[in-house]
């Protein structure tokens, strides 16, 4: 499998009764991502929390950013995109994208995750540099308590330009709680948490 080394994320609005439909749209669109523009992974599902919930999140990566110029065309000509937005009352809220850094964890890239939990953070006292160094020696807590897949990177466009996001996937709620009990608990996350200002923490349920 190609290195992923950026993540787009779409947040959209979406009435509540057209979600069914969406999330089958949003199937759709992703097979289409896959097999025409060599989108590598994606993930979609509905935000449980945070101000908007209900929104859809589609979450696509790419090895280079030209992957994501060929999948405009796509955008363009699927039918189950286009169906999105004319029959699904489907509103775009944002488009973001972030250049992912390596962090050491063991990806469990066939795993069926159910949860993912985006976290943004703008960096305070410490540089991005920094972030990434003391944030490498606590991403073993997030394997160690059950976690998927885990990406951090630095996002590059839009309003929170500049700002770390870290996402992490997750088979159910309790390994969720137990990740961050641990990571609480962790004096190195204390230590990053006064150099950060976190302005978001959301759980999406993955589709």
């Amino acid at each position: 499998m190609p290195d992923m080394n950026y993540v787009v994320v779409t947040a959209a609005e979406c009435p509540v009764e057209k979600r069914a439909m969406a999330v089958e749209k949003m199937s759709g669109f992703a097979d289409d991502l896959k097999s025409q523009a060599g989108t590598i992974h994606t993930r979609f599902g509905i935000l449980m929390t945070g101000s908007n919930p209900g929104s859809l999140i589609f979450v696509q990566s790419y090895e280079s950013l030209s992957g994501f110029e060929k999948a405009q065309e796509v955008y363009a000509n699927s039918a189950p995109y286009n169906d999105l937005i004319k029959q699904s009352g489907v509103k775009i809220l944002l488009r973001n994208i972030a250049k992912l850094v390596p962090v050491e964890f063991p990806q469990k890239m066939d795993s069926n995750p159910k949860y993912l939990v985006l976290t943004r953070a703008t960096p305070t006292g410490y540089t991005p540099a920094e972030i990434v160094s003391e944030f490498s020696k606590i991403s073993n807590l997030f394997a160690d308590n059950g976690a998927s897949t885990l990406r951090f990177g630095r996002i590059l466009t839009g309003s929170n330009a500049g700002d770390m996001l870290l996402g992490v996937t997750y088979p159910s709620m309790a390994e969720i709680e137990a990740s961050y009990d641990a990571v609480a608990a962790s004096e190195t996350f204390m230590k990053l948490a006064s150099n950060i200002s976190i302005n978001l923490r959301n759980i999406i349920r993955i589709y």
